[in-house]
């Protein structure tokens, strides 16, 4: 989406918020006929059979993440907190009946009813109102902030289990390499060409990656079943799924990356700022409502009197006597309120600018380390080719090609390593202006194509 996050649409778009139909996470279903018309709805795919691409991960995501059940059920809370907020105090209705039980009379009840109804000053009606209104506002991009992460933590889990799965496989590779190399230098000794040393290196070295590639099994498996978590369904429809992300390596070169102008992109996006932006007009708010208070609270009571054999009808009225404390302290809290709001709002700018330029550093570092192995596996790679032409043609020895057969394969190991690493760093980018930067997405209003 050019020049919004994707969650501050999801928050601009949440007017009203109606009832959700999400599944629980112990129920989600790829096949779930509600999940399947939200991908329709956003020109997808949707045949559980069909690639996994990124955004139709965003959208399982937010199908069936549960975290999302509760950050709408806390929305509606604050939204009912602000309504609460904004209602007049109701009126009071008393009834005192009295009886003569003494002395001759007519009849002997008098009974007396009214009415005591509280009046608003003047000027405190309306900031009340605009203070609910802006808390309510507040919560629904607290809302939206939670579709932000939910996306977030879908795409990195995605990410992850592309990369480990890719990772495992080079990794047994190497493995392979390195014993295949070891083996070798065992014959070797066996005929004097190579002595303990060389042997006790090799030997180490295929250890040491045997251990890697068990353990990077073991990381693919953690991996999946992050991803099913992040998603809200059963690790086991992980093995079933197809998954995708085009051009994984080939993220954008980092002076792509700036040149999105990020510290304007994080003020213009970030859903925190305009959090703050509605506590700060809020607090202002309460600031106009509680110098109202220099008026004293007034109320007026009707009443009517059936006094034993007469009728009557009254009309009362009281008046707040400020005797033990005035506006003053409550008028001095709301100013201080106000201008905390307004110095929490300015350090959080700054605080954005610099999580965005500091995100774009590390990315800009994570990418350049990731570039330079992908130039050695580059060069191991032609060095590989190299020794298995001169020994087709013999002018060169099997150990040399095994050797460099087995740095090419750690090398590669390596290099995924590294790529995770500029992933997760570009995510982070992503998460500092909170907007899409890579992939491209197709979706526009996630919200509304993935909640029924």
């Amino acid at each position: 989406m050019g020049g919004l996050a994707l969650a501050a649409a999801l928050a601009a778009s949440a007017e009203r918020l109606p009832a959700v139909n999400v599944a629980p996470a112990a129920e989600g279903n790829l096949s779930d006929e509600g999940f399947r018309n939200a991908l329709r709805t956003a020109g997808l795919s949707d045949d559980p059979a069909a690639p996994w691409t990124p955004d139709r991960i965003t959208l399982a995501g937010l199908y069936f993440d549960p975290a999302l059940r509760t950050a709408r059920l806390t929305a509606e809370v604050a939204i009912a907190d602000a309504t609460v907020a904004a209602q007049r105090q109701n009126p009071t209705f008393s009834l005192n009946p009295e009886r003569v039980i003494s002395g001759a009379v007519g009849s002997p009840w008098t009974v007396v009813a009214a009415l005591a109804i509280p009046l608003m000053r003047p000027a405190e009606l309306a900031p009340r109102r605009e203070a609910a209104r802006l808390d309510a506002e507040a919560a629904r991009l607290d809302l939206g902030a939670a579709f932000w992460q939910t996306r977030a933590r879908s795409l990195a889990a995605l990410r992850k289990t592309l990369v480990s799965r890719e990772a495992e496989k080079r990794a047994r590779q190497s493995a392979e390499a390195q014993a295949a190399w070891a083996e070798n230098v065992r014959k070797r000794l066996a005929l004097g060409a190579a002595d303990r040393g060389e042997l006790a290196a090799a030997q180490s070295a295929a250890i040491a990656a045997a251990a890697d590639s068990a353990a990077r099994a073991g990381r693919r498996i953690a991996a999946e079943r992050g991803l099913a978590t992040a998603l809200g369904i059963s690790p086991m429809q992980i093995g079933d799924m197809q998954l995708e992300w085009p051009d994984l390596q080939q993220p954008p070169a980092p002076g792509t990356v700036q040149a999105l102008k990020l510290g304007t992109e994080a003020l213009n996006n970030r859903l925190e700022l305009r959090n703050l932006e509605l506590k700060r007009q809020a607090a202002e708010a309460r600031w106009r409502e509680a110098r109202a208070g220099r008026v004293p609270k007034t109320g007026i009571t009707p009443s009517a009197t059936h006094d034993q054999e007469t009728h009557k009808i009254g009309l009362g009225g009281d008046v707040e006597v400020p005797l033990f404390h005035g506006p003053g302290a409550a008028i001095r809290r709301a100013e201080a309120a106000r201008s905390e709001a307004t110095a929490r709002l300015d350090q959080q700018k700054v605080g954005a600018v610099s999580l965005a330029d500091t995100t774009a550093a590390e990315y800009a570092s994570r990418y350049a380390e990731w570039q330079s192995l992908n130039a050695g596996v580059t060069g191991a790679t032609a060095s590989e080719s190299q020794a298995q032409r001169a020994l087709a043609v013999g002018e060169g020895d099997r150990p040399t090609l095994l050797q460099a057969a087995a740095h090419r394969a750690a090398l590669e190991v390596q290099t995924l390593d590294a790529l995770q690493a500029a992933l997760d760093a570009l995510a982070a980018v992503e998460d500092a202006i909170e907007r899409p930067i890579w992939p491209v997405t197709t979706l526009t209003d996630v919200r509304t194509q993935a909640v029924p």
